[in-house]
């Protein structure tokens, strides 16, 4: 068995045994702010269970589009689009690491403030050193991968089963809603072992900033438990340098739940550590804690340059459609113009005309039609150059109509995708061009556009100055926000994303 098999076993044997937690403060030994994590628990759990629960809604919604009529055939068709398309534009990792990023900062920060409190008034706590922070970005990602890998396994093992013994759509379909690896329980368990994992990093960070730390203890919860482990059990008490490792079951680990252990020693653990404090540094002057402080921190990589906004989601962009044209025209067209060689704008001018199409066949399909590849690339080097010299300074909407579903999938499916579109992409300004009467495509779409996007209003030097033509650059990503379908009409709001 691979490694990485071995380490999802482990980790499914270990959840699936989870069942209604005690209070917190009843099964873990006590420690400044113990109180606070039974909320912060809650709190992660439910925003678990809720990324959860809406993978599962994107698979069953997936599979339920995918139908065919000879069940056999659908299921390994779907098994086939399964592995092939649909676990490549699954959004439960990125997502899952960003939440789990902002509560591991959150509760490691607010541990290390009270721990370091406790221990000593004169090094109160300020800010996480770089190492941790480093450690919360790299361990979200990690567990969020390693998630969305054990429900694709799982997933693809169910199907696969499901072929196996001749299982109807239906008895399929209710397979993957009962796997255990969209429950509460899974939720619950992840929650609370990471959490717990903060607050055990938390505390090796208040230990190495605290001068007055020496040492750590680990500190087995006992007789609270129902089914302690016999090796945790054996480690209470145990006393090490601050840095060294503890041994536990032939895995080493800073702390409890260190993630360098595996599931067996990190899911339903209670352990905590405890400081060795020297009393000779604790008499020691403010100034001189404070300097043997910052000499922990410059060993740690220094302080962390920023705090809470580590791995925390933006605010969501406000954006806005543009209401006076001919303003917003006045406003922006004539300093970007000025910018351009007269290659570059040639180069757009002749794009809006008509040499859109041999130019977006050759981004998309490397095909040349009636210029020399040479010719080509400089045209849209050009091109490419030209836009970049517009400065964006609004976050816009724009509207763009297509003629088909170019992505051949339903709506529902589309949504929370992350494409690209390696041409250039033409969108409009102003709405009613490109969704009036006349209008007989398959598809309207809403483009949110941030600022500093690579893009240009070209307007003002294009062939069609009726169009009011904002052009993305080729290679542009979006992501899709919404997508459903309306009297045969698919209706998509998109929003660009920058630094993709």
């Amino acid at each position: 068995m691979h490694k990485i098999d071995k380490l999802i076993k482990s980790l499914n044997d270990f959840i699936a045994k989870v069942d209604d937690e005690e209070n917190i403060a009843d099964v873990v030994p006590d420690f400044p702010g113990l109180d606070k994590l039974p909320a912060i628990i809650e709190d992660y759990e439910k925003t678990v269970a809720r990324l959860l629960r809406a993978q599962r809604k994107r698979f069953l919604n997936a599979f339920n589009t995918f139908v065919l009529k000879d069940d056999k055939q659908t299921l390994e068709a779907f098994l086939v689009f399964l592995k092939s398309d649909l676990f490549a534009v699954d959004e439960f990792a990125e997502e899952f690491g960003e939440e789990t990023a902002e509560f591991l900062q959150l509760t490691v920060e607010e541990l290390a403030k009270l721990m370091m409190e406790s221990i000593d008034k004169d090094v109160p706590f300020e800010v996480l050193s770089k190492r941790t922070t480093d450690w919360i970005q790299n361990w979200s990602k990690d567990l969020a991968e390693l998630m969305q890998l054990n429900t694709h396994k799982a997933l693809e093992n169910e199907l696969l089963q499901a072929i196996e013994d001749g299982d109807s759509i239906a008895e399929a379909e209710l397979r993957m809603k009962e796997m255990p690896q969209f429950n509460r329980n899974r939720a619950r368990a992840t929650a609370r072992t990471e959490i717990l994992t903060a607050s055990s990093r938390a505390h090796y960070e208040s230990f190495k900033q605290s001068p007055a730390v020496k040492e750590k203890k680990w500190k087995h919860s006992g007789a609270k438990k129902i089914n302690p482990r016999a090796t945790h059990m054996a480690m209470d008490g145990v006393t090490i340098p601050v840095d060294d490792f503890f041994y536990v079951d032939g895995e080493s680990g800073l702390y409890p739940r260190d993630p360098s252990f595996t599931a067996k020693n990190r899911v339903h653990c209670g352990c905590v550590l405890g400081p060795v404090v020297d009393e000779d540094i604790l008499g020691l002057s403010k100034d001189e804690k404070e300097k043997l402080r910052q000499e922990a921190l410059d060993e740690m990589g220094g302080p962390s340059t920023s705090r809470r906004n580590n791995g925390k989601i933006e605010d969501e962009v406000s954006y806005r459609p543009i209401e006076n044209i001919e303003e917003w025209d006045e406003k922006v067209s004539e300093p970007w113009r000025n910018k351009l060689t007269v290659a570059e704008a040639t180069a757009i001018r002749n794009y809006t005309d008509d040499v859109y199409r041999p130019i977006n066949k050759y981004l998309r399909e490397n095909k040349l039609d009636g210029y020399s590849e040479e010719e080509i690339k400089q045209i849209i080097e050009d091109i490419s150059s030209g836009i970049s010299k517009f400065d964006l300074e609004d976050n816009i909407i724009t509207y763009r109509g297509l003629e088909d579903n170019i992505w051949n999938l339903p709506p529902e499916i589309l949504v929370g995708m992350k494409l690209e579109e390696q041409s250039f992409v033409s969108t409009s300004i102003n709405k009613a061009v490109s969704f009036d009467g006349s209008f007989k495509g398959k598809v309207q779409m809403e483009w949110r556009i941030p600022m500093g996007t690579v893009g240009a209003y070209v307007n003002s030097i294009s062939e069609f100055d009726h169009e009011h033509e904002f052009l993305l650059n080729k290679g542009t990503k979006y992501k899709v926000i919404d997508a459903f379908e309306e009297d045969g009409i698919i209706k998509m709001i998109v929003e660009v994303i920058n630094g993709a």
